[in-house]
C-alpha cells in the first residue's frame, strides 16, 4: 500500500508494542547532554588529585596500635590534619606506613598525623 502526503506517518510496528526498536539511531539531545556531563565529571574526578597537587605533610607524627574494630577511615577522622579532609588524612597515612591498599590488621601499628599544639603542616 502506498501512502500519499495526506496519510498520517505511522510510528514503528515495534514502539506501539513498548519493546526495543531497531529503527532509531542516535541519542537523543537529552541522552547526549547526559552522556556529557558524566564525562565531564569523570575526567575532573580523574584529574582532581593531579590538579591539587601533593598533599602537605603533617609536622610529626605518632604511633597508633590498630584495634580489632578499628578502620582506617576512623582513624584518619581521629587524627585530622588541619586544612585537609578525612579522605586527604587516610591518604597521609596510607603513604607514612607504605599502605598499597585501605586494608589494616588488629595489633598493626601506624605513624598518624600527631595532635601537636604547633602549626600541624609543613609543605614538601
Amino acid at each position: 500500500m502506498y501512502r500519499t502526503a495526506t496519510q498520517p506517518r505511522t510510528a514503528p510496528r515495534c514502539a506501539k508494542r513498548g519493546g526495543a526498536c531497531r529503527h532509531r539511531r542516535g541519542f537523543t539531545s537529552w541522552e547526549a547532554a547526559i552522556l556529557a556531563m558524566v564525562g565531564v565529571a569523570l575526567v575532573a574526578a580523574a584529574l582532581s588529585p593531579v590538579l591539587r597537587g601533593p598533599l602537605p605533610e603533617p609536622a610529626s607524627f605518632s604511633s597508633v596500635t590498630v584495634d580489632a574494630r578499628d578502620t582506617l577511615w576512623e582513624i584518619a577522622s581521629e587524627h585530622p590534619v588541619e586544612g585537609l579532609t578525612t579522605a586527604d588524612t587516610v591518604a597521609i597515612i596510607r603513604e607514612a606506613n607504605g599502605l598499597e591498599g585501605g586494608v589494616i590488621h588488629p595489633g598493626q601499628v601506624l605513624n598518624v598525623p600527631s595532635r601537636a599544639e604547633q602549626p600541624l603542616l609543613a609543605r614538601r
